[in-house]
C-alpha cells in the first residue's frame, strides 16, 4: 500500500474522478461533490494522513461518503471508482481533458460523435474542419483547441516550476534514503526558480560538509 499520500495527491485523484464522472454523464450533484472536496482538500493546512474517518467526515465539504473514499486512498493508494472509470476510458481521451478550451462534456462529444480518441486525432480533426459539425463547437473554439495542441506539442519535455520542484523533492528523498551520507540541494534552473524547466539538477555535498569535493547529479 502507498504510504503518506499527500493532500495534493488525494485532491488530484478526486478532481480527475470528478472529470471522468462528468465525461461519462454521471449525476451532476456527484460530480460537484468530488470537485468541492478536491478543492477544499488542496487548501487544507494539515495532512489527512493519520486522521480517523470521523475527523475527515467532519471537515467542511467532505461528508461521510467521501471520507470513506479518502480513507480508501490513504490505506491502499487507489480509489476503485477512479480505477474503474479509467479502465473504460481510452488513455488518449483522458489526456484530451487537459487541453485548454475543452472540458469533459466537450471531450465526450468528440469521443462519442467524432470517434476521436487521442490528441493527435483531435488535431487532425481540427485541420479537417470537422469540429464545427458538433453542437457547442464553432470556428473560434476549433482554432483555440488547435492552437492549444500545437503549443502543447512545442512544450514537450518542459515542466512548470511547481511540478519540477515536487519531482525534485521526491528524488532527493529517494536518494538520501539510500545514501544518508550526502546532502542534496537544488541547482541550475530549479535554484533560480525559472518558470519553465527542462532538467532537474541537484548538487551533492557530504552530509558533514567536511570534504570540499562536490558532484553534480543531473536527471
Amino acid at each position: 500500500p502507498k504510504q503518506h499520500m499527500s493532500n495534493q495527491e488525494i485532491a488530484e485523484i478526486l478532481d480527475e474522478t470528478a472529470r471522468l464522472l462528468e465525461l461519462h454523464a454521471a449525476n451532476p450533484f456527484k460530480v460537484r461533490s468530488y470537485q468541492s472536496a478536491a478543492f477544499r482538500i488542496d487548501k487544507l493546512s494539515e495532512p489527512l494522513a493519520g486522521k480517523a474517518i470521523g475527523e475527515i467526515s467532519a471537515l467542511e465539504g467532505i461528508g461521510e461518503s467521501l471520507s470513506h473514499k479518502i480513507r480508501e486512498l490513504l490505506e491502499t493508494g487507489h480509489l476503485k471508482e477512479h480505477d474503474d472509470l479509467l479502465s473504460k476510458t481510452p488513455a488518449g481521451v483522458v489526456e484530451m481533458m487537459s487541453i485548454k478550451g475543452i472540458g469533459p462534456k466537450k471531450v465526450a462529444l468528440l469521443w462519442k460523435e467524432l470517434h476521436v480518441e487521442s490528441i493527435g486525432e483531435l488535431l487532425y480533426a481540427c485541420n479537417e474542419n470537422r469540429l464545427i459539425e458538433l453542437k457547442g463547437f464553432g470556428v473560434k473554439t476549433q482554432e483555440l483547441i488547435r492552437r492549444s495542441i500545437e503549443f502543447r506539442q512545442s512544450q514537450k519535455g518542459l515542466y512548470r516550476y511547481a511540478s519540477a520542484e515536487r519531482s525534485a523533492k521526491k528524488l532527493i528523498e529517494w536518494i538520501t534514503a539510500r545514501q544518508p551520507g550526502i546532502d542534496l540541494q537544488f541547482t541550475g534552473a530549479l535554484r533560480r526558480r525559472c518558470e519553465v524547466i527542462s532538467d532537474i539538477e541537484l548538487m551533492a555535498y557530504p552530509a558533514d560538509r567536511s570534504e570540499e569535493h562536490t558532484s553534480e547529479l543531473q536527471s
